[in-house]
C-alpha cells in the first residue's frame, strides 16, 4: 500500500481528473470544420461529457441540500464498507481506447502550446513532441522511481492503471449497492443518443467513427459500457468524498493539523528582489552576485516596518526606470507573498534555510531575511504575519466613492497634502495613502474633502450612500456605491486589503489609492466562507479519496486479452496527421 502513495499523487491527482474518469469523447473536434486560422482543435464531446457528469453532481449540492443530505442514503457504507479482489480481463479494444485517449491528450496539449507560443513550446512545457510517435521519444517522467524507456511504456502504464482503477470502482459500486437513479440513467442514455446524432450529422454512424478513431475492435457496445462505467465511477467518487467529509471530525482535523503543522500553516511576507547584472545573453555575472548581496543587505537594514519596505521598494523601482513604480506601490501586490505555504516558500529561493526561518514559531513581525536566488540575485524578505493556521476565506460588503483619475492628462503633484487626523473622530478612519508619492495631490484632497463631509455629519451608512450617489464616478453610484458579497481576489489588491484588514468593523471609513483613482471607503461587513478547519478537512478528504483509489486497485490484477501494438501505432500516426493538418 505504502509503495503506491507516490503513484496515486501523480496518476490520480494529475491524470485521473482527465483520464481515469474519462469517456474519451474526442471525435467532435475531429469532425469540426475548422481551418488553420481557427482555434486549436478541441476535444469537445469529451469536455462536454466531463462537464455533464460534474454539473450533475454539482446540481445535487446546490440550494439547501447539504453534503449529509447528498450521501444520506449511503451512510451505511461508513459502518460496513466492502472491497473486492480478483482479476479483470479486458479486451484489446478497450485497452486501445484508453491508450488512444491518453495519447490524444498528450498530443493535444503539446500541439496547443506550439500553436500559441511557437514551435518547440509543446516539447518544452509538456515534455512531449507531438510530431513523433511515442515509441520514438524518450520519456523523462518517473512515477514512484519507476522509469519509462519511452512514451509507449508510459502510455501503457497509465492505461493499465486507469482501467484497473475504473474497474475496481465499478466493482466497489456493485459490492456496496451504488446504482444509477432513473434520472441518471436517462442522462447517460441521452448522451449516447447525442453522440449518435453528432456522427449522423457528419454523414457517418457512431460505430464507424469509433472504429476509425479507436481501432477496428472498438464497437458501439464497448463504447456504451465505457460511458456507463465513467458515470458510475464519478458517482462513486462523489459519494466517497461526501462520506469522508462526514467521517473526519473536528478532533481528527485538529490532530491532523498539529501533526503536520508545516503542511498546513501559512506565513505572509514582503519581498523584493535585488537582481544581479547580466550579460547580453541574460546570464548573470557571478561577480555581480556579491554586489547584489550587499545591496540587499543595505535594503534590509533600512526597512523597519511594512510601510518603509513598500516605500523603499517603490524608490528602487523608480531609480531603475520603472514608470509604474507608483502603481506598484498603490496596488500593494508587487511585494506581497500573502498566506503562502511551506513548500511554496521553499521553492522561492535556493536557500535551504529560508523556509525553516520563516516557519520558526519564534519569528516576529518586522524581522528580515536575505536569501540567494540562483541566476537572479538576492531576495529581501520581511515577516508580516508569522506562522499561522490557514487563512479564513471571506466575502465582504463595502460601499465606496470613486474619485477617478482623468484619462490622458497630467496629474497634479504640487498641491500640498495634509492628511486628516483620525484621532479627531469617533469612528475608525483608516487612510492608506503615502503623500510623498501619491499620484495626484489635488484629486486626493478632493477625496479627503468628501470623507470630511461624511465625518461632519451623522456618520451612518445611509449618509455615506447619499454621498456616493452625489460624488462617485463608479458605475454603481446610483446604488450608493455598494458592492455586496465580493469574493476574495475580485477587486484590486489595495481595495481588497483595506476591506479585509483583520480588525475591520462595520462603519470604518478611509481612503485607498488604486490605478483607477482614490476610493473613499465605508465598511459594511463580511462573511466567513471557510476557516482553517475547512481547509485542513478538505485536504484530508482529497488525500483520503486518493488512498481510497489505491486501496481499491490493490486488490486486483488486470489482464489485456489478444492483439498487438501495430494497430496502436497506426492510430497514433493518424493522430499526428490530424493535428498536422491544422498547423501545416
Amino acid at each position: 500500500m505504502e509503495k503506491n502513495k507516490k503513484i496515486v499523487s501523480i496518476v490520480v491527482a494529475v491524470v485521473a481528473a482527465i483520464l481515469i474518469f474519462l469517456a474519451g469523447f474526442f471525435f467532435a473536434g475531429k469532425f469540426s470544420k475548422k481551418t488553420a486560422t481557427d482555434a486549436v482543435p478541441e476535444t469537445t464531446l469529451q469536455q462536454e461529457a466531463d462537464e455533464g457528469a460534474t454539473d450533475d453532481s454539482a446540481d445535487e449540492d446546490e440550494g439547501d441540500e447539504s453534503v449529509e443530505d447528498y450521501v444520506a442514503e449511503y451512510l451505511y457504507i461508513l459502518e460496513d464498507e466492502k472491497f473486492g479482489t480478483g482479476e479483470f480481463k479486458v479486451s484489446r479494444a478497450e485497452y486501445e481506447y484508453y491508450c488512444v485517449s491518453i495519447y490524444n491528450s498528450l498530443v493535444s496539449s503539446a500541439a496547443q502550446y506550439d500553436y500559441y507560443y511557437g514551435e518547440g513550446a509543446g516539447l518544452y512545457y509538456v515534455g512531449f513532441d507531438w510530431k513523433k510517435l511515442p515509441a520514438d521519444q524518450e520519456c523523462p517522467i518517473k512515477i514512484d522511481k519507476k522509469e519509462f524507456k519511452n512514451y509507449d511504456e508510459y502510455i501503457d502504464y497509465l492505461a493499465v492503471e486507469q482501467i484497473k482503477a475504473t474497474k475496481a470502482c465499478v466493482d466497489y459500486a456493485k459490492l456496496n449497492s451504488i446504482t444509477f437513479t432513473e434520472e441518471e440513467q436517462t442522462e447517460i442514455d441521452n448522451y449516447i443518443q447525442e453522440s449518435r446524432e453528432s456522427c449522423e450529422a457528419e454523414g457517418t454512424d457512431l460505430e464507424t467513427y469509433l472504429k476509425e478513431y479507436f481501432g477496428a475492435g472498438m464497437t458501439e457496445e464497448i463504447y456504451i459500457n465505457i460511458v456507463n462505467e465513467r458515470y458510475l465511477v464519478n458517482k462513486v467518487d462523489n459519494i466517497k468524498l461526501g462520506l469522508l467529509e462526514i467521517y473526519f471530525t473536528d478532533e481528527m482535523v485538529e490532530d491532523e493539523y498539529n501533526n503536520n503543522v508545516n503542511l498546513y500553516s501559512q506565513v505572509t511576507l514582503r519581498n523584493y528582489i535585488i537582481a544581479a547584472a547580466t550579460d547580453e545573453s541574460g546570464a548573470v555575472y557571478e561577480a555581480s552576485m556579491e554586489a547584489a548581496k550587499k545591496e540587499a543587505t543595505v535594503f534590509a537594514d533600512l526597512v523597519t516596518d511594512e510601510k518603509s519596505f513598500i516605500v523603499r521598494a517603490s524608490d528602487k523601482e523608480k531609480k531603475s526606470g520603472n514608470e509604474q513604480y507608483a502603481e506598484i506601490l498603490v496596488e500593494d501586490n508587487y511585494t506581497i507573498l500573502k498566506n503562502i505555504g511551506y513548500d511554496e516558500l521553499e521553492a522561492q529561493t535556493d536557500d535551504e534555510n529560508f523556509a525553516k526561518w520563516a516557519f520558526d514559531p519564534s519569528r516576529k513581525t518586522g524581522e528580515t531575511y536575505i536569501a540567494k536566488i540562483e541566476g537572479v540575485g538576492y531576495g529581501v524578505y520581511m515577516m508580516v504575519n508569522p506562522v499561522h493556521k490557514p487563512a479564513v476565506s471571506y466575502t465582504y460588503d463595502v460601499r465606496h466613492i470613486l474619485v477617478q483619475f482623468p484619462e490622458d492628462s497630467e496629474k497634479d503633484t504640487t498641491t500640498k497634502i495634509k492628511l486628516l487626523n483620525p484621532a479627531d473622530y469617533n469612528v475608525t478612519v483608516d487612510i492608506n495613502i503615502y503623500p510623498d508619492i501619491t499620484a495626484d495631490h489635488a484629486l486626493y484632497m478632493q477625496a479627503q474633502g468628501i470623507l470630511e463631509e461624511y465625518l461632519s455629519g451623522d456618520c451612518t451608512e445611509e449618509s455615506f450612500s447619499a454621498l456616493a450617489k452625489k460624488y462617485s464616478a463608479d458605475g454603481n453610484a446610483d446604488s450608493g456605491g455598494i458592492y455586496s458579497d465580493v469574493p476574495e481576489g475580485q477587486m484590486v489588491s489595495a481595495f481588497e486589503n483595506w476591506a479585509l484588514e483583520e480588525n475591520r468593523a462595520k462603519g470604518d471609513v478611509g481612503i485607498v489609492e488604486t490605478t483607477y483613482g482614490y476610493h473613499v471607503m465605508y465598511f459594511v461587513g463580511r462573511k466567513a466562507l471557510s476557516d482553517w478547519k475547512d481547509t485542513v478537512r478538505e485536504e484530508m478528504v482529497l488525500k483520503g479519496s486518493d488512498e481510497f483509489i489505491v486501496e481499491l486497485s490493490d486488490g486486483y490484477e488486470l489482464k489485456v486479452e489478444g492483439g498487438s501494438d501495430s494497430e496502436l501505432t497506426e492510430l497514433y500516426q493518424a493522430n499526428i496527421d490530424y493535428y498536422a493538418s491544422f498547423f501545416g
